[in-house]
């Protein structure tokens, strides 16, 4: 069995560190297994895009982005989903431009943009990321938990806090 007593001892901030990297880390494998499940099993077509006009929020908020109708032919007829972009940003579509879509084969209605940063983008940095904050915070947690004071009594807290204090004092004056 693994030698884990330092878990016993890891401060709360590392632990913090822990609730934060193993969602991320989740997140990113989930979307990425989604991603690839798209790519694997649904049909590809290419679409159109066409202008509808600026995103709004509600009538007469600006958003900040522009709203366009992604046309594509599935096998019996025409469909079409919409998307948001964000010109300022750059990400936007010129009237007509191709698009590639995914879409379920029983369900073509559910097409969606087929993508780079539609499928790939939000994995490919939560995945990484997750598992960084992940290594930094068992690795810190491997050190032990000697200076931060988890593993004393709270008279030996409050006996370092006194000594820190009269240091700060002493030092200061």
């Amino acid at each position: 069995m693994a030698n884990l007593h330092w878990i016993n001892r890891m401060a709360a901030r590392d632990w913090s560190v822990l609730i934060l990297g193993i969602p991320m880390l989740g997140a990113g494998v989930v979307l990425g297994l989604w991603s690839l499940y798209c790519v694997a099993t649904y049909e590809k077509a290419e679409g159109s895009a066409r202008y509808m006009g600026i995103a709004e929020t509600r009538p007469g908020k600006h958003r900040g982005g522009s709203k366009y109708a992604i046309v594509y032919q599935g096998p019996e007829r025409s469909h079409s989903f919409e998307v948001t972009t964000l010109g300022w940003l750059g990400i936007k579509y010129e009237e007509g431009e191709k698009v590639p879509v995914l879409y379920p084969k029983d369900d073509p209605d559910r097409g969606l943009r087929g993508t780079f940063v539609n499928l790939w983008l939000l994995p490919l940095v939560l995945i990484p990321g997750g598992l960084l904050i992940l290594w930094g915070g068992l690795r810190r947690g491997s050190r032990g938990a000697d200076d931060d004071g988890a593993d004393l009594t709270a008279e030996e807290l409050i006996a370092r806090g006194r000594k820190r204090k009269k240091r700060r004092s002493r030092d200061g004056d």
